[in-house]
């Protein structure tokens, strides 16, 4: 399916709150990398592996494609999103985010 590396097209923005919460926003897509139109999405997925583990884990999800903002506990790790079709259908993960200490204001974009 070619809707499969849509979340790479995504540019997000993580930013710190006060009580270590993180906003993830993202620009939701609007066409496959090749140009054609997007097969309907059902939202997206965001991961996050924690500093010390090996792994990443699925920490948030949206049900809506329209739905272009999250927001999370926010640990140091690292952290990714992916567009989804159908939960078992997930598109290329975004670039990496890495967040050394979470501190309330800051803004970092995750871009292709």
């Amino acid at each position: 399916m070619r809707w499969l590396c849509v979340a790479v097209l995504c540019v997000a923005l993580f930013s710190a709150v006060p009580s270590q919460a993180c906003t993830l926003r993202w620009t939701p897509p609007t066409l496959n990398t090749d140009g054609s139109p997007i097969d309907p999405l059902g939202g997206y997925f965001v991961y996050v592996r924690p500093v010390g583990t090996l792994t990443f884990v699925r920490q948030a999800e949206t049900v809506s494609p329209v739905v272009s903002s999250v927001t999370l506990t926010c640990v140091q790790g690292e952290y990714y999103l992916t567009a989804w079709y159908v939960p078992e259908v997930e598109s290329a993960p975004s670039n990496i985010w890495r967040v050394k200490k979470p501190r309330p204001g800051t803004q970092l974009a995750i871009a292709p």
